[in-house]
């Protein structure tokens, strides 16, 4: 992985308010391993490659540990995403805390709960991409070649099928709307 596009990312977090108080809100509910994962991740890395321009996005985030209560920092609210986790939300801003033990193909497919097999199982190549939060480190080699090639296709059929009957789209639909909102 790239070890420049890793610290271009990394020094864009260290500037980024809404990252900030997802960092804190992660490492106020994990004592394990933490990582950026999903929009946050490639939209903000195609924008370091292609132009300088931030684009608005939740953040999610996947969380090695899972603790019993999750706890939240004044003035934000914990809801629940459409998958059963907590979503906070402050003034339009999202954070998903993800519990990689709760992701639908570690579940589905009774694998051992590890980024590797997240990035393995994502429905699309260009979310096999994270930030390894504690390492300032890019993993997702798929993730990095579908920035790097302006291409988008369905890496995992039976996820990707799971994730858009959620999203009400199809394949086509969804590829076509990120590949707009990236300026592929």
């Amino acid at each position: 992985m790239n070890k420049n596009l890793s610290k271009q990312y990394s020094d864009f977090l260290d500037r980024d308010e809404d990252y900030q108080d997802a960092l804190k809100i992660a490492k106020l509910n994990s004592k394990g391993k933490i990582w950026l994962i999903g929009g946050f991740v490639f939209r903000n890395l195609s924008n370091i490659i292609y132009s300088p321009n931030k684009q608005d996005s939740d953040i999610d985030i996947l969380i090695s540990d899972s603790p019993k209560e999750f706890k939240t920092m004044r003035s934000w609210k914990i809801n629940k995403n459409r998958y059963g986790n907590p979503k906070f939300v402050k003034s339009g801003k999202t954070i998903d805390l993800i519990p990689l033990k709760t992701v639908s193909p570690i579940k589905r497919l009774g694998l051992k709960p590890t980024i590797y097999n997240y990035l393995k199982h994502v429905p699309f190549n260009i979310q096999s991409i994270a930030f390894d939060i504690s390492k300032n480190k890019l993993v997702g080699n798929d993730g990095m070649v579908s920035l790097m090639s302006k291409k988008i296709f369905v890496k995992d059929k039976d996820q990707a099928k799971i994730y858009l009957n959620k999203k009400g789209l199809s394949a086509k639909e969804w590829i076509s709307k990120k590949k707009r909102e990236l300026n592929f």
